[in-house]
C-alpha cells in the first residue's frame, strides 16, 4: 500500500471450501492489481498529485515523498509519472461518461448536436442593460472620478447594446500547443541538435484545447484533445449549468 505515511504491506486471508478459494479479503475489498504495483491511500495521492505532480516535475515530487516518509527510492519518478498518467486517464473517462450522459438527457447527439427543435435553448432576446443603467453606471464613474465625461455622450451613442453580465457567460476557446518531452534522450538526438546549431530537428507537439467558461465571478476550465473532443463536453457543461438560456458570447482562438 503507497500512503503519505510510507509503504508498507499487510496479510490476506483466503476461505476455501471443496471447490476452491471462494472469499478473499484482498479481491473482496480492493481492485484486482496486475504485476508490481501498488494500491494507494486517499492521502498519498493528494500528496503526490494535487500538491505533487501538478506544481512540479516527477522527478521532484518523488524525491520529496520520499524524503517525508524516509524511504529512499521507494517510489521512483518513473512510476509516480504512470500512476499520474492512470489517474488522469481515469478521470477523463468520467467526465467523458458523465458528459454523454447530460447529452443523451437534454436531447442532444453524442457530438453535441441539437435533435428535434432548438427553440428551446438560448433566450428568446438577448439580454441587455436598459439605457437608464448604463447612462447611471457611467454618471456615477464620472462624479467619482474614474471616467472622462466626455465618454458619456459617447457611451449614450453606441449602437451596439451591453449585454446584461448576470445572464451572459463568456466562453474562451483556445487551441495550445506544447512541446512533447521525450522519455529518454540518446545519443543521436544530441548529434541532431548539434548538427541544427542546438536547435531539436525532430519537435513533436502535442495539441490541447482549453475552454475557459466565466459568468460574473464564477468561473471553469475544460481541457480536452481537440476541439471535436472537446465542444461536447462544453455543450454539457452549459446544459447542466442552465446556461444555455444565457447571453453566450465566444472568443475563439483556434491553430
Amino acid at each position: 500500500m503507497e500512503g503519505e505515511v510510507g509503504r508498507f504491506t499487510f496479510l490476506t486471508h483466503t476461505v476455501e471450501d471443496a471447490h476452491g478459494a471462494c472469499y478473499n479479503t484482498a479481491t473482496a475489498f480492493f481492485p484486482d492489481l496486475h504485476g508490481e504495483q501498488w494500491y494507494r491511500t486517499r492521502g498519498f495521492k493528494e500528496i503526490a498529485l494535487l500538491q505533487g505532480g501538478v506544481e512540479r516535475s516527477y522527478r521532484k515530487t518523488a524525491a520529496l515523498i520520499n524524503r517525508i516518509r524516509h524511504q529512499p527510492e521507494a517510489t521512483p519518478a518513473r512510476t509516480l509519472q504512470q500512476a499520474s498518467e492512470a489517474e488522469g486517464q481515469r478521470l477523463d473517462q468520467a467526465l467523458e461518461q458523465k458528459a454523454a450522459k447530460i447529452l443523451e438527457t437534454a436531447g442532444f447527439t453524442a457530438a453535441g448536436t441539437p435533435l428535434g427543435a432548438t427553440t428551446r435553448y438560448g433566450p428568446r432576446a438577448p439580454y441587455r442593460l436598459a439605457a437608464k443603467t448604463v447612462a447611471d453606471a457611467v454618471a456615477e464613474a464620472v462624479a467619482g472620478g474614474g471616467a472622462d465625461p466626455s465618454w458619456q455622450d459617447d457611451i449614450a451613442a453606441n449602437p451596439v447594446p451591453y449585454e446584461d453580465p448576470a445572464r451572459t457567460a463568456q466562453v474562451t476557446i483556445d487551441d495550445v500547443g506544447v512541446k512533447q518531452q521525450k522519455e529518454q534522450r540518446t545519443e543521436k538526438d544530441a548529434g541532431d541538435r548539434a548538427g541544427a546549431g542546438g536547435k531539436d530537428t525532430a519537435t513533436h507537439y502535442v495539441h490541447n484545447t482549453i475552454i475557459h467558461v466565466q459568468q460574473e465571478e464564477a468561473t471553469y476550465t475544460l481541457n480536452g484533445q481537440g476541439t471535436t473532443a472537446t465542444l461536447p463536453r462544453l455543450i454539457a457543461w452549459l446544459w447542466f449549468n442552465d446556461l444555455l438560456r444565457y447571453n453566450l458570447v465566444f472568443s475563439v482562438h483556434l491553430i
